[in-house]
């Protein structure tokens, strides 16, 4: 008993620990807005401050929400920039959506995991003609 109790005290140290140590990359992103159909496939607009680097908005996306075999594409817009937050929270299609995120120029970065597993992470001002940034 004495064993079980010094091993689970440890977990939960190690696990308030790892939370502890992720929350500040974690703060530093504000969800805009988000657009989820009916098959899972979803996207999100973030904004993120001046000093958020580019591999912590690569990690914020890694992590966000998606069903296997579906759709998950996270677009990065600076703080104070037009973002479409507003109006991707009242899409009612993917196709709208999408539209919706690359219909300006304020995007600086997407994350993508496709349908088939496969993930991007796209610098707009590097890649402009990318699909991801192009407007629809």
């Amino acid at each position: 008993m004495k064993n079980f109790c010094i091993t689970s005290g440890l977990l939960i140290v190690a696990s308030l620990f790892a939370v502890a140590c992720m929350e500040p990359a974690a703060k530093q992103f504000t969800l805009a807005g988000q657009y989820k159909d009916g098959s899972n496939d979803r996207i999100f607009a973030v904004t993120f401050p001046a000093d958020a680097t580019a591999e912590a908005m690569r990690s914020y996306g890694m992590h966000a929400t998606n069903t296997s075999g579906r759709m998950t594409a996270v677009y990065f817009f600076a703080e104070g920039s037009q973002n479409p937050g507003a109006a991707l929270n009242t899409a009612t299609s993917l196709e709208q959506a999408t539209a919706v995120v690359t219909g300006g120029k304020s995007q600086v970065y997407v994350y993508q995991r496709a349908t088939n597993g496969k993930e991007e992470f796209i610098k707009c001002a590097s890649s402009p003609e990318h699909e991801l940034c192009q407007k629809s």
